[in-house]
């Protein structure tokens, strides 16, 4: 899909037809005011009254219908000047508006809203600085399908490579949230500059979808309360977690290059990934032991969470698996993600 940098086409719309409709009802304004003129002052009919006033506003020339004294050659004058600077000015903005791109824009603006329409479990990226830029590259790598939302003319223009579709607006407004399919995808990420504004994207979008899954940023502890309130499902302290990460490199250099080679960018052979085991699954009721899941798939299982319980880390052999269980496993990326379109859920 290419690559669109749009403003809400709503908006767009209503800016166009702004522009047009000023210049046209200063050209409607003047004729009414000159067949006033014509009629009143001068004592023309109507119909002669309009005639003189166009043929002046529109510089056709001609003649004169009646004969004028002074004051009706002074005021045919300013009526002539007065129909050249309406005229003058309805066409800069025409041509504002096709050289501003607006028309285009609310064209492509319309074909790609019909295109997202299309999108399902996808995830919304609100705020693409470099954080959001990073989370950006892993969700493609990944072929996840991602919508970004920024409203900085730079981010989007250093976007433009990535060849998404990006709208270019507020991502705390409900209409821009809706045209980037937010009742239809799978996640939100909440990574905009400003505290407040993340607060209030995610208190938008948790009302909107009650079961979107919400990933906000915070500045700090404080903060990420207020977003856990306003219905974030994940809060991301970014300078804790740097500060945590650059403490386990210079504490464990091996152990964390380990953990980096594994979730890094750069690594597409192996990986951690969630599975969730539904009745299509042969496992549930067995033991992990009996599921023997290295053998079959060469994938570990490192975590299980067993429904609302604590993640049980490091489990035990004889831990039993059962239908909705979310296994956290580490081998072959590929055959995690077929397990996961076996077991019909997203990786």
């Amino acid at each position: 899909m290419p690559n669109l940098n749009l403003e809400d086409h709503d908006f767009t719309k209503e800016k166009i037809i702004r522009r047009i409709a000023v210049p046209i009802l200063v050209i409607i304004v003047i004729i009414i005011i000159g067949t006033s003129w014509y009629s009143i002052i001068e004592g023309w009919s109507v119909l002669d009254a309009m005639y003189m006033t166009v043929i002046t506003v529109t510089t056709i020339g001609f003649r004169e219908v009646h004969q004028l004294d002074d004051s009706g050659k002074a005021f045919t004058i300013f009526l002539a000047i007065a129909g050249v600077g309406a005229a003058m000015y309805a066409l800069s903005a025409f041509i504002s508006i096709g050289v501003g791109g607006h028309l285009i824009r609310t064209f492509k603006g319309k074909q790609m809203i019909n295109e997202l329409k299309k999108y399902k479990n996808h995830v919304i990226l609100c705020g693409c600085g470099q954080m959001g830029e990073c989370a950006l590259k892993e969700l493609l790598i990944r072929g996840t399908q991602v919508v970004v939302i920024d409203n900085n003319p730079e981010t989007l223009e250093r976007l433009a490579h990535y060849k998404i579709p990006i709208i270019q607006n507020d991502a705390t407004l409900e209409n821009v949230l809706e045209n980037a399919g937010i009742k239809s995808a799978y996640g939100l990420i909440a990574s905009l500059p400003d505290d407040a504004d993340n607060l209030f994207l995610t208190l938008t979008a948790r009302e909107m979808v009650h079961e979107l899954f919400i990933i906000a940023r915070a500045s700090s502890k404080k903060i990420g309360k207020k977003l856990k309130r306003a219905g974030a499902n994940k809060i991301i302290l970014a300078n804790e977690v740097s500060g945590r990460h650059m403490a386990n490199i210079i504490l464990s250099p091996e152990a964390m290059n380990f953990v980096d080679k594994i979730t890094g960018l750069r690594n597409r052979q192996f990986g951690l990934r969630e599975i969730i085991l539904t009745n299509e699954c042969e496992w549930a009721g067995k033991s992990i032991a009996e599921a023997n899941l290295r053998a079959n798939t060469g994938l570990n299982i490192l975590a299980v969470r067993q429904g609302n319980e604590e993640l049980l880390i490091n489990p035990n052999p004889n831990t039993q698996l059962n239908e909705g269980d979310l296994l956290i496993v580490f081998g072959p990326i590929d055959a995690a993600e077929k397990l996961n379109v076996k077991f019909k859920k997203q990786v």
